[in-house]
């Protein structure tokens, strides 16, 4: 029986498929048949329905399905009565000569008439949680969308799938804030959204997935590659359901809708993972290793980076006087436990604007962008040293431990090197007259 079952699997496949043969696939099923497909109007409760179901779609995509069936099993019910199930991987070549597949669960009914082996019901599913109608791989559409893709709509995005699946898939017309055109199960599994959901959220609007932070970037670059070149190639982060950002990167081109539209199919793929590491590395570039603060390299860039949106600010440089002495005494790991201490209290009194860095040694320095008054400065000076100072008195022997700040502030223009340069003359000014003392620049000795 077991034979004689399978080869009617085989020849229902190889017309239905294959050949794309309805007359040769209808003469394989029973007159009361009954067939649910993938999608929730593929249903059929007779031959004849079923004749028109697969007609439809013979018209619709006439290319020959190559297919095949993984770990077939049987159950027999009689000896007229047999179930099957299998899995079943269609495979379908496009015009550009490239391969795209889809697997689906397959299971039958099948019952002898007439000494012949044919269909008494069919049921075939894609292995995803979610099915609804007119899905397909399984996509859903924008309301407005015409239900069956355009023949280059089809090419465009089998060649995106194949090339750079797994991944979300999404679609939007060329248009402002991109009106939904297609969207994956896939991609809403990344937003945390239902389908119902993110229709009713966004309005269908695919901006309002974009984190608010990165939209005007994306749209203006999308549009401006889209129209230059068909195509392009963009990172930046979705906006989940709940407000959490994820880092994604977005591969799309242009198509032409059957009604005439312009829109963009991508593929979306989560890269958070990647950017969690680059921002890793970048932090372990940036850091002092051993206190955790910024190394002089980060802290050259962001102050430079801050004389471009500060028209003014303070910048203290600073070491701890006697350290070299408490290392010879105390030896280096009470040395870096003090520089760790020391790092820990310049944190303490930053701002989340302001740059703390260790420059190398004992030698520290923090900047105050848009700071412009010498009052406060002198202020935070004096906790520093005091907080410093209540810290180490009497901790380490006969070494007394204090810090010695120079400052220089910037208005108009910056320049790191005359700006540390002059910071870094009052400190040496600020040791000579009195250690543990705090001098601006401008300042007479006290």
């Amino acid at each position: 029986m077991g034979y004689r079952v399978r080869e009617l699997l085989e020849k229902f496949f190889k017309a239905y498929m294959n050949e794309r043969n309805p007359e040769k696939t209808l003469a394989l099923v029973s007159d009361n048949v009954i067939t649910v497909g993938t999608g929730e109007r593929e249903i059929s409760r007779n031959k004849e329905e079923f004749g028109r179901l697969i007609r439809e779609e013979f018209a619709v995509s006439p290319n020959p399905v190559f297919f095949i069936v993984e770990d077939y099993m049987e159950t027999v019910v009689s000896e007229d009565v047999c179930h099957l199930f299998c899995f079943l991987t269609g495979r379908v070549e496009d015009v550009n000569g490239d391969f795209y597949s889809m697997k689906t669960r397959f299971s039958a009914v099948c019952q002898k008439e007439q000494g012949q082996w044919k269909f008494l019901s069919m049921h075939m599913s894609t292995p995803t949680s979610v099915q609804s109608e007119e899905e397909f791989f399984p996509l859903k559409y924008g309301r407005e969308v015409v239900k069956k893709l355009s023949a280059e709509s089809n090419r465009e995005l089998m060649r995106l799938m194949t090339n750079t699946f797994p991944g979300g898939i999404v679609g939007g017309y060329l248009e402002k804030g991109f009106p939904l055109y297609i969207i994956n199960d896939e991609m809403l599994g990344y937003l945390g959204y239902t389908y119902d959901e993110m229709v009713r959220e966004t309005k269908e609007m695919i901006i309002e997935t974009i984190a608010p932070e990165d939209r005007e970037r994306v749209e203006r670059y999308v549009l401006e590659q889209v129209r230059r070149t068909g195509e392009y190639e963009i990172q930046y982060r979705l906006l989940k359901r709940g407000g959490e950002r994820m880092w994604v990167f977005d591969k799309g081109r242009k198509i032409m809708t059957e009604e005439g539209r312009e829109a963009i199919i991508s593929i979306v793929i989560d890269i958070s993972k990647t950017m969690k590491r680059q921002e890793m590395l970048q932090r372990e570039a940036d850091q002092d290793s051993l206190t955790g603060i910024l190394n002089r390299k980060a802290a050259m860039r962001l102050i430079e980076d801050a004389f471009k949106q500060y028209e003014q600010g303070i910048l203290f440089v600073m070491d701890i006087d006697n350290f070299k002495r408490l290392n010879d005494t105390c030896g280096h790991q009470i040395g870096d436990r003090v520089l760790m201490c020391f790092a820990d209290i310049l944190r303490k009194n930053s701002r989340s604007d302001d740059i703390c860095a260790r420059l190398g040694g004992d030698e520290f320095l923090v900047c105050f962008p848009g700071l412009d008054k010498k009052e406060i400065a002198g202020e935070r000076a004096e906790q520093i040293c005091r907080q410093f100072r209540d810290l180490s008195s009497g901790k380490y022997g006969q070494v007394p431990l204090s810090v010695s700040i120079g400052a220089a502030m910037w208005k108009g223009e910056g320049n790191f090197d005359r700006l540390y340069a002059a910071a870094d003359q009052a400190l040496y000014r600020a040791k000579r007259s009195r250690k543990g003392s705090f001098l601006f620049s401008e300042d007479p000795e006290k």
